[in-house]
């Protein structure tokens, strides 16, 4: 009977710390999106100040990504 007290406590705790956790995630992902976003922007400002136009290609511009988690796809 204790044993089944303390399994329900668990899960209840669980069942709380779970969605807030995830939240966590979430925002974790969002805030390496807007870093990278953010580096986008000032790589191409240093390549527009160099080559007085901004790249119109991940290979023109030399583009390093900030985490490999992230993929480039070229826009059509």
């Amino acid at each position: 009977m204790e044993l089944l007290v303390v399994i329900v406590i668990v899960g209840i705790l669980g069942a709380i710390a779970l969605p807030n956790f995830l939240r966590q995630a979430d925002r974790a992902r969002v805030t390496g999106a807007k870093e990278a976003l953010r580096y986008t922007n000032q790589t191409q400002k240093i390549y527009y100040l160099e080559n007085s136009g901004f790249a119109h290609t991940y290979e023109e511009w030399e583009f390093q990504p900030v985490a490999e988690s992230y993929e480039l796809t070229q826009p059509k």
